[in-house]
């Protein structure tokens, strides 16, 4: 099952504000002694509409299938 984590907003070249998403799934980590543990998984980003969003370095991100740069100054960007 995948959670949403974060909301945070980024910028394109032309000065247009983005609302990137941030996911996370658990992942099962279960064992004999706790058959339904579970732990974060790896998060992925993505644009308010469904676009995949690549992290190139904290505060620049690249939406995959336009090759649009953001950036982002917000503080809890990754």
């Amino acid at each position: 099952m995948e959670t949403l984590v974060q909301t945070f907003e980024a910028v394109d070249d032309q000065g247009t504000t983005h609302t990137l998403l941030v996911y996370q799934p658990q992942v099962s980590a279960a064992t004999r002694d706790n058959a339904t543990a579970t732990i974060p998984g790896m998060k992925r980003i993505t644009t308010v509409d469904g676009l995949s969003v690549n992290r190139r370095a904290k505060g620049e991100y690249e939406i995959v299938q336009t090759g649009k740069i953001l950036r982002s100054t917000a503080s809890n960007a990754p």
